[in-house]
Protein backbone atom coordinates (compact mmCIF):
# COMPACT_ATOMS: atom_id res chain seq x y z
CA UNK A 1 0.00 0.00 0.00
CA UNK A 2 2.92 2.34 0.40
CA UNK A 3 3.14 5.23 2.85
CA UNK A 4 -0.28 6.35 4.11
CA UNK A 5 -1.41 9.16 6.43
CA UNK A 6 -1.51 8.25 10.09
CA UNK A 7 -4.76 8.58 12.01
CA UNK A 8 -3.83 10.29 15.27
CA UNK A 9 -5.62 9.45 18.50
CA UNK A 10 -6.56 13.13 18.93
CA UNK A 11 -8.53 12.99 15.67
CA UNK A 12 -10.29 9.83 16.82
CA UNK A 13 -11.09 11.46 20.17
CA UNK A 14 -12.55 14.49 18.39
CA UNK A 15 -14.77 12.27 16.25
CA UNK A 16 -15.87 10.14 19.22
CA UNK A 17 -16.69 13.18 21.37
CA UNK A 18 -18.81 14.78 18.63
CA UNK A 19 -20.67 11.50 18.05
CA UNK A 20 -21.31 11.24 21.78
CA UNK A 21 -22.86 14.69 22.14
CA UNK A 22 -24.78 14.13 18.90
CA UNK A 23 -26.33 11.03 20.52
CA UNK A 24 -27.35 13.01 23.64
CA UNK A 25 -28.65 16.27 22.15
CA UNK A 26 -32.21 15.78 20.86
CA UNK A 27 -32.69 16.77 17.22
CA UNK A 28 -36.21 18.05 17.93
CA UNK A 29 -34.80 20.72 20.32
CA UNK A 30 -31.49 21.67 18.72
CA UNK A 31 -29.63 21.82 15.45
CA UNK A 32 -26.04 20.78 16.19
CA UNK A 33 -23.50 22.13 13.72
CA UNK A 34 -19.76 21.54 13.52
CA UNK A 35 -17.85 24.80 13.27
CA UNK A 36 -15.38 25.04 10.42
CA UNK A 37 -12.86 27.62 9.27
CA UNK A 38 -10.23 27.26 11.96
CA UNK A 39 -10.57 26.26 15.58
CA UNK A 40 -10.12 29.23 17.87
CA UNK A 41 -12.24 27.82 20.66
CA UNK A 42 -15.61 26.98 19.09
CA UNK A 43 -16.03 23.40 17.92
CA UNK A 44 -19.75 23.37 17.34
CA UNK A 45 -22.87 25.49 17.56
CA UNK A 46 -26.24 24.66 19.09
CA UNK A 47 -29.29 26.34 17.57
CA UNK A 48 -32.65 26.17 19.28
CA UNK A 49 -35.61 24.70 17.41
CA UNK A 50 -38.96 26.03 18.57
CA UNK A 51 -42.22 24.44 17.43
CA UNK A 52 -40.40 22.87 14.49
CA UNK A 53 -38.78 26.13 13.34
CA UNK A 54 -35.12 27.12 13.27
CA UNK A 55 -34.65 30.27 15.39
CA UNK A 56 -31.03 31.40 14.94
CA UNK A 57 -30.87 31.46 18.77
CA UNK A 58 -27.46 29.92 19.30
CA UNK A 59 -24.84 28.82 21.77
CA UNK A 60 -21.17 28.25 21.00
CA UNK A 61 -19.58 25.08 22.33
CA UNK A 62 -16.00 24.11 23.09
CA UNK A 63 -15.79 20.32 23.03
CA UNK A 64 -12.87 18.45 24.57
CA UNK A 65 -12.21 14.79 25.17
CA UNK A 66 -10.17 13.03 27.82
CA UNK A 67 -9.06 9.41 28.06
CA UNK A 68 -8.13 7.53 31.22
CA UNK A 69 -9.39 10.13 33.66
CA UNK A 70 -12.11 9.63 36.23
CA UNK A 71 -13.86 11.62 38.93
CA UNK A 72 -11.58 12.56 41.80
CA UNK A 73 -12.32 11.61 45.42
CA UNK A 74 -14.46 14.76 45.80
CA UNK A 75 -16.70 13.71 42.91
CA UNK A 76 -15.39 16.22 40.37
CA UNK A 77 -13.92 15.80 36.91
CA UNK A 78 -11.01 18.22 36.91
CA UNK A 79 -9.82 19.60 33.60
CA UNK A 80 -7.33 22.32 32.77
CA UNK A 81 -9.18 24.83 30.59
CA UNK A 82 -7.19 27.30 28.48
CA UNK A 83 -7.99 30.83 29.68
CA UNK A 84 -7.74 32.25 26.15
CA UNK A 85 -10.49 29.84 25.07
CA UNK A 86 -12.73 30.90 27.96
CA UNK A 87 -12.12 34.57 27.10
CA UNK A 88 -12.93 33.86 23.45
CA UNK A 89 -16.17 32.04 24.31
CA UNK A 90 -17.14 34.94 26.59
CA UNK A 91 -17.78 37.13 23.57
CA UNK A 92 -21.03 35.25 22.91
CA UNK A 93 -23.95 34.74 25.27
CA UNK A 94 -24.59 31.28 26.68
CA UNK A 95 -21.37 29.59 25.54
CA UNK A 96 -20.78 26.12 26.95
CA UNK A 97 -17.64 24.08 27.70
CA UNK A 98 -18.12 20.30 27.25
CA UNK A 99 -15.73 17.49 28.11
CA UNK A 100 -16.28 13.91 27.04
CA UNK A 101 -14.77 11.44 29.51
CA UNK A 102 -14.12 8.43 27.30
CA UNK A 103 -13.27 6.26 30.30
CA UNK A 104 -16.66 6.89 31.89
CA UNK A 105 -18.61 7.46 28.65
CA UNK A 106 -19.99 10.66 30.22
CA UNK A 107 -20.08 14.26 29.00
CA UNK A 108 -19.43 16.91 31.65
CA UNK A 109 -20.37 20.53 31.05
CA UNK A 110 -20.47 24.05 32.43
CA UNK A 111 -21.55 27.48 31.30
CA UNK A 112 -18.55 29.41 30.10
CA UNK A 113 -19.61 32.39 32.24
CA UNK A 114 -19.39 30.26 35.41
CA UNK A 115 -15.87 29.10 34.53
CA UNK A 116 -14.83 32.69 33.75
CA UNK A 117 -16.16 33.88 37.12
CA UNK A 118 -14.08 31.23 38.92
CA UNK A 119 -11.01 32.20 36.88
CA UNK A 120 -11.47 35.87 37.74
CA UNK A 121 -11.80 35.03 41.44
CA UNK A 122 -8.72 32.88 41.73
CA UNK A 123 -6.04 33.39 39.08
CA UNK A 124 -3.23 35.83 38.59
CA UNK A 125 -2.72 37.87 35.45
CA UNK A 126 -0.67 35.97 32.91
CA UNK A 127 -1.93 32.52 33.91
CA UNK A 128 -2.55 30.42 30.79
CA UNK A 129 -4.87 27.73 32.12
CA UNK A 130 -7.23 27.04 35.00
CA UNK A 131 -8.11 23.66 36.50
CA UNK A 132 -11.91 23.63 36.70
CA UNK A 133 -13.86 21.03 38.67
CA UNK A 134 -16.70 19.86 36.41
CA UNK A 135 -19.62 18.05 38.01
CA UNK A 136 -22.65 18.61 35.75
CA UNK A 137 -23.37 15.78 33.32
CA UNK A 138 -25.04 16.26 29.96
CA UNK A 139 -28.35 14.45 30.29
CA UNK A 140 -32.06 15.09 29.62
CA UNK A 141 -32.44 17.40 32.63
CA UNK A 142 -29.40 19.50 31.74
CA UNK A 143 -30.51 19.63 28.07
CA UNK A 144 -33.76 21.24 29.28
CA UNK A 145 -31.78 23.71 31.43
CA UNK A 146 -29.53 24.59 28.51
CA UNK A 147 -32.49 25.07 26.17
CA UNK A 148 -34.38 27.35 28.55
CA UNK A 149 -31.33 29.38 29.57
CA UNK A 150 -30.27 30.07 25.98
CA UNK A 151 -33.84 30.96 25.03
CA UNK A 152 -34.43 33.20 28.08
CA UNK A 153 -31.15 35.10 27.71
CA UNK A 154 -31.99 35.77 24.07
CA UNK A 155 -35.47 37.04 25.02
CA UNK A 156 -33.93 39.43 27.56
CA UNK A 157 -31.62 40.85 24.89
CA UNK A 158 -34.54 41.30 22.48
CA UNK A 159 -36.78 42.88 25.16
CA UNK A 160 -34.03 45.35 26.05
CA UNK A 161 -33.66 46.25 22.37
CA UNK A 162 -30.02 45.18 22.35
CA UNK A 163 -30.23 42.87 19.34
Amino acid sequence: MGILPQVYSTHQQETDSFRKIESIIPSEKFILRKESGGDYGVDCILEIIEDGFATNIRSHIQLKSKQNQFLDSDGYFKYSVPIKTINYLSNTLSSIFLIYSESEDVVYWEWNSVILEKINQSTKTGTKSFKYAFYKTLDDKSIDEIYLTIKNKNEIIINLGLN
